[in-house]
């Protein structure tokens, strides 16, 4: 809700507050029309106060304040305004490598994805931007699990972008399969499940469209790009239990009308800056035996979101056969988030879930905290993807 109103350029060493930045020193002029260099704005005539923004001896920004009245600011305002200085450096600096940490990870993401294109080029060789299936038209290939590649595409007839979900034309096997997901997820109306808008097929290609959000990712891409960092973002395990807390939402409400997922894991869950996970590939896991009981597909959906938590947590899957806790790979891990973890997984002596909507319950418990930062951070807050958590809308 802020904006800067008939903002100017000042360049270093020009005028009171490029002189300030250059020389690292406080400027107090009485007088500004007599001032070299004076750059003048809205108001001439008037008395100025620039002091420097230091940061580890470096000039990270200015504070300016002006006046109409000539000779206005005194001993007083100066010593007021280099404390204020001197207190918001850090957090200036902050929001700087917070922001240099955002444009790396985006950097990250996308050098990483086309690293990945290129590895997948010669299965989808025959896909590519500009092609055409059924109404839509491919415009950027988001990632890939297993025979099944995710598109960004347009559908041309309602003039709309949409995620499209396209079986290679080779796996024939997995057809019904394929179309019996998109019925099963139509009857799903959540916010952090992926909503199935059409299918179909054309020239035997199986295809899926669902709802379309800008700027996502798979957990699976983000998760590969935060582990190249040289340390995690402070905040990162509110972030995965913030995660973690909508995926068990969606499970629980999937689970609440019959629906089981099967398949849950960091290529299945979509993350957008801004908005909440969202999970998708509802019935790509092959159909249950006959005589799986419910809560046997519940425990299958409680153990791979237990070992989707766990690649959050150490950027590996767990070997359930040769258990290390998440604690001893990531000695920062919270013990109350490490504890939702095993639970998950059925490794907690202490803590029992055996529904979806425990999960919920025991992410609901866990309490963020601010001051807790990972060792040699030094980055800031990572806000893209850092969101509160509460009770789903």
């Amino acid at each position: 809700d802020h904006h800067v109103d008939s903002p100017i350029i000042i360049p270093v060493g020009k005028g009171v507050v490029g002189t300030c930045a250059l020389t690292s020193q406080t400027q107090r002029i009485a007088d500004c029309s007599q001032f070299p260099g004076f750059i003048a704005d809205s108001v001439t005539g008037l008395s100025e106060l620039a002091v420097p923004v230091l940061f580890e001896g470096e000039v990270i920004g200015v504070f300016d304040t002006e006046s109409s009245q000539t000779g206005f600011f005194q001993d007083r305002h100066q010593y007021l305004l280099e404390k204020m200085a001197l207190i918001a450096a850090p957090r200036i600096d902050a929001c700087i490598q917070r922001d240099k940490l955002e444009n790396a990870v985006v950097y990250l993401l996308d050098k990483d994805k086309n690293k990945k294109q290129e590895a997948k080029g010669s299965s989808t060789s025959d896909l590519i931007p500009g092609f055409e299936i059924g109404d839509h038209i491919l415009s950027r290939l988001i990632g890939a699990q297993g025979p099944t590649t995710l598109w960004e595409a347009t559908q041309t007839s309602l003039h709309r972008r949409v995620l499209l979900r396209v079986l290679a034309k080779t796996d024939r096997s997995q057809g019904k399969l394929f179309h019996e997901k998109a019925a099963i997820a139509s009857q799903l109306n959540r916010y952090s499940i992926s909503k199935v808008l059409d299918f179909g097929e054309d020239d035997g290609r199986l295809w899926i469209a669902e709802e379309f959000v800008p700027d996502t990712q798979p957990l699976a891409d983000f998760l590969d790009a935060i582990h190249r960092l040289p340390a995690l973002p402070q905040g990162y395990f509110d972030t995965t239990t913030w995660m973690g807390f909508h995926i068990a939402s969606a499970l629980t409400y999937a689970h609440s009308h019959g629906i089981f997922h099967g398949a849950v894991s960091p290529e299945n869950i979509l993350m957008t800056a801004g908005a909440a996970p969202r999970l998708m590939g509802f019935g790509l896991q092959a159909q249950p035996a006959i005589g799986v009981t419910a809560e046997s597909l519940v425990l299958a959906d409680l153990r791979a979101s237990g070992a989707t938590l766990y690649e959050t947590i150490c950027f590996q899957k767990p070997d359930l056969d040769n258990f290390v806790p998440p604690s001893l790979i990531r000695s920062q891990t919270p013990i109350a988030v490490e504890e939702i973890c095993l639970a998950l997984l059925g490794k907690s002596d202490s803590l029992k879930i055996n529904t979806m909507a425990e999960a919920v319950a025991a992410f609901q418990q866990f309490k963020p905290s601010r001051k807790t930062k990972s060792p040699n951070d030094s980055t800031g807050t990572f806000m893209r993807w850092l969101k509160h958590f509460g009770d789903p809308p």
